[in-house]
This record gives C-alpha cells, sequence and structure tokens, in this order.
C-alpha cells in the first residue's frame, strides 16, 4: 500500500508536485510514465527516502523498487557490483 497526502515538492523556483495525491491499495507491479522533467524520478527518490519532500504525508506498508526503462549500467562492473552501485539502503 502506497498512500501520498499533498505532496509538495520544488527544486528553487521550480515546483515538482504541488499539492499531489496518489493512493495504491493493490499490491502489484505498476507502471510509471510521463515526459522527461515530469517528477517520475523525483518521486521514487522521495519514496525511497533518498530525497526529501517539502509537505505532505506518505505511508508505505510496502517495498517500492524501479526498474528504468533504460538502465545505466557500467560495462566495466559486474552485474552484482552494478546492483550494489546503485543499491539504496534505507
Amino acid at each position: 500500500m502506497i498512500q501520498i497526502e499533498r505532496l509538495s515538492k520544488r527544486f528553487d523556483e521550480h515546483i515538482v508536485f504541488d499539492a499531489a495525491d496518489l493512493k495504491i491499495s493493490t499490491p502489484g507491479f505498476y507502471l510509471l510514465t510521463g515526459k522527461n522533467g515530469s517528477g517520475k524520478t523525483t518521486l521514487f527518490k522521495i519514496l525511497k527516502k533518498i530525497l526529501p519532500y517539502d509537505q505532505g504525508k506518505i505511508v508505505l506498508a510496502d517495498e517500492v523498487s524501479i526498474v528504468r526503462a533504460n538502465p545505466l549500467l557500467l560495462d566495466s562492473l559486474t552485474l552484482m557490483e552494478n546492483l550494489l552501485l546503485f543499491h539504496s539502503d534505507e
């Protein structure tokens, strides 16, 4: 379960989220799409506690993971090294 209430995030004068709401009650796989710069990565960074948000409330009952359409992998590293490099440890 993911519940977001009145989430706000801005970078200086650029408003990314202004009192955004989202509720996902059923566990599963979900797809988040949008134009470049629309806040998709910012949302995931907030959900993974990598980036703070300015206002609002977030309730997470489950783990959130991301699979990117064009993943960044470094050819000089093994798969395990790539996973460890980009893993966010909470």
